[in-house]
Formats: C-alpha cells, structure tokens, sequence
C-alpha cells in the first residue's frame, strides 16, 4: 500500500537514493505529525541502524496493524539473527506496568481510607514550629511496675499542621 503524504513520498525518494539520513529526517518529521503512519514505521526500520531501533519500528507497524506481513516477515527474520530482542518484548512491559498502576490505585485506594491522608508523608511539626521535648522518663524504682512511654512523643495533637508534603488537599 503507497502513502500518498508528501513526506512519505520525499523519504522514500530518499531512501531509494541511498541517503538515509535525509530519508531519516523525513520519516522522523512524518511520524510526530502521524504517529499511526504505518508505512512510515515501516520504511523507518529500513533507514536505522541500531537493531533495538529495527525492533521498536517493526513493533509500532504491528500495533498499528497486525496483520502487516512485511512487518511480521522483517520481525521473525530480526529475531532469527538477534534473539535476545525477544526479551523486549511489549506484552511484557505492558503487564509490568499494569502491575505497577494496580499498586499505585491500591495505595492511593488505602489514602482514601485516612480520609485522603497519606499518613506516609505527612509533616508533623506543629502550625508554630515548636516542638516540645519529650518527657523524661525516670528510671523506675525496682518495686514499682515501669509505666508506659509517652505514646505521642511530647507532641500537641490538637496543634498539628496535617496538610500534605505535596500540598494538595484532596
């Protein structure tokens, strides 16, 4: 299938003349104005030369269009000679990140259950930058049972600045 965008046309023109850089810039300009230009993924893996790159491009064409068997041919051929870029593979990193946004919706999920506090980073110096030391505790005397510490550490609780770190209130 021929593109018919100016750019592509240039590229191509530019490819078939051997100057893969001009092709490259081409390409380049094409593809952030039509990100989904399958053609032009597909003739940018003629123009690089480093193999991760080939991959990537042979991966973007088969996102647009799996059933693209220049793509599926070139991929198969690049994995043949190189099977160590099998190891990037994008279901891979697709369900790494979907792990990682599952994780961030659980802790997200547990701040909203402190009522929106991500009591992980909270400041909890007072609103008048006082702290008051903590209370000594003396050594008990043998007979007596040791009483229990200070639970909040000398802190005033009815004084505290419980805004987040980041500032965001909700």
């Amino acid at each position: 299938m021929a593109d018919s965008n100016p750019l592509y046309a240039q590229a191509s023109q530019a490819a078939a003349s051997g100057d893969k850089v001009a092709a490259r810039s081409l390409l380049d300009e094409l593809i952030f104005e039509q990100p989904d230009n399958e053609q032009a993924w597909l003739l940018l893996a003629d123009m690089v030369e480093d193999l991760n790159e080939v991959y990537d491009c042979l991966q973007h064409v088969l996102a647009i269009n799996p059933q693209n068997q220049a793509a599926r041919q070139k991929l198969d051929a690049l994995l043949k000679r190189v099977p160590e870029l099998a190891e990037l593979d994008p279901d891979k990193e697709k369900a790494e990140a979907a792990k990682k946004a599952e994780e961030a919706k659980k802790e997200a999920d547990a701040d909203a259950a402190n009522g929106g506090l991500d009591l992980d980073h909270l400041d909890l110096t007072p609103l008048d930058g006082t702290v008051k030391p903590a209370k000594k505790v003396e050594e008990p005397k043998k007979e007596e049972p040791l009483s229990a510490p200070d639970p909040v550490g000398g802190l005033d609780l009815d004084h505290l600045d419980l805004t987040p770190l980041d500032g965001n209130k909700d």
